[in-house]
């Protein structure tokens, strides 16, 4: 009897013995163990962006000047990834009748800005009744905090903001290939640029 009794362990462990080779075998092709062909989707990759400086002008008109500001200060980053108009291509008008500034561009391609009032400078006021303060550090303004637009190829837009008398306001922008970002969004205020 014994032996029947070691003949039917025997017979039952071989079919468990083949069902868990045959079992290991399956998972190698599915998860593609070493040496083995994957069926799986590669891994994609990831474009790299880089935060670059946004061009910046800062323009004021003072004594009840209209017209061109009485004083700019402009930078344009000499590092970036696409087309770029510096900042003397930008026109900035003041229309002390209307209250309203004028942004214009001689460059060739079109640009998109993004604008704000210098801390201590008033209120920045658009049409749309949304209103923009610079942080004290401009760099460091908030995202929700400017007003934007754009500009058309040489042609100059009236961006229906209303100023008040003797206007301070910074404007910024970015190249072609790059996108305006800006706190939370990203450490500073800036261009999004492959």
């Amino acid at each position: 009897m014994g032996g029947v009794t070691t003949l039917r362990v025997s017979v039952f462990a071989r079919p468990r013995v083949a069902l868990s080779v045959v079992a290991c075998s399956l998972l190698m092709i599915a998860c593609a163990a070493p040496g083995t062909t994957s069926t799986s989707p590669s891994a994609t990759t990831v474009p790299t962006v880089t935060l670059y400086s946004a061009v910046e002008i800062t323009a004021s008109w003072q004594g009840g000047a209209t017209g061109s500001p009485t004083q700019t200060k402009a930078f344009t980053p000499s590092t970036h990834p696409g087309q770029l108009c510096p900042a003397t291509t930008m026109t900035l008008l003041y229309n002390a009748h209307g209250s309203d500034l004028q942004i214009g561009d001689s460059c060739s391609i079109p640009i998109s800005y993004a604008v704000c009032f210098p801390q201590g400078a008033g209120q920045l006021v658009a049409a749309n009744g949304g209103s923009a303060t610079c942080a004290t550090d401009p760099l460091q303004t908030s995202f929700n905090q400017f007003l934007f637009g754009s500009v058309t190829t040489g042609s100059a837009v009236d961006t229906a903001i209303s100023l008040p008398a003797n206007p301070s306001i910074i404007l910024f922008y970015c190249d072609t290939g790059s996108t305006f970002t800006a706190p939370p969004l990203s450490s500073a205020v800036g261009c999004l640029g492959k």
